[in-house]
This record gives structure tokens, sequence and C-alpha cells, in this order.
């Protein structure tokens, strides 16, 4: 979320680089620890959770979040460095809306039967 809201161009005083060398290691980190804790929920009641519509939507919203961030490091460097800042933009509204997505169909599995 802070990188996404950083190539929007919230705190445009902070070296870019500074943030990208501790928040793109952090969001990997944390991708890494959700990755194997949602299997280990999902192992729970796996058959229930895929018979709710949500769940696939927020898995291909998971999907897109990661080939989009992926494929924009790989495209533009780690940094970025190489995007226009429309590219960017963009980059970073297709990243908020999947994981604020995916976060918001997650929560909406609790409620459906």
């Amino acid at each position: 979320m802070p990188l996404n809201l950083r190539l929007l161009g919230l705190w445009r005083g902070a070296p870019r680089a500074q943030l990208f060398r501790v928040l793109v290691p952090a969001a990997a980190f944390g991708l890494m620890l959700a990755v194997p804790t949602g299997l280990l929920l999902f192992s729970v009641k796996a058959e229930d959770y895929s018979a709710i519509f949500f769940f696939p939507a927020k898995l291909a919203l998971i999907l897109a979040g990661i080939l989009s961030a992926v494929t924009a490091h790989l495209r533009y460097g780690f940094e970025l460095e190489g995007a226009e800042p429309a590219r960017l933009r963009l980059h970073a509204l297709v990243s908020l809306s999947c994981w604020l997505g995916a976060l918001a169909l997650g929560r909406l599995i609790a409620f459906a039967d």
C-alpha cells in the first residue's frame, strides 16, 4: 500500500529509491507470510470455501496483483526507474485495486453461506 501511494504522488519529498529499498522487500516478505498462512486457513474448510463465489475471485485478484508487481519490476527495474510517471500511476492503481479487492473479498467470504 505505501509503495503504491508513493507512486501516486504521496510523500514526494521522500527519495523514491530509499523507500523502494525498504518497501519492496517488506511487501515480498509479507506475501511470503500471507501465502502459507492463507493455505492453512483454506485447508480447514477447503470444500466449503471453494464453493463460495468470492473465493476464486479473491484468488484471481491476488494472482493479478502478484503478476502486476513482478511484471513491472522485471520490465522497469527494481526501483521502476525506467517507467514513465503515467505508467507508474497506472501500475499503482491496478495494484491497489487488486490488493484492496482481495482484502474486501476475503472479508465477504466470512459472511457468505
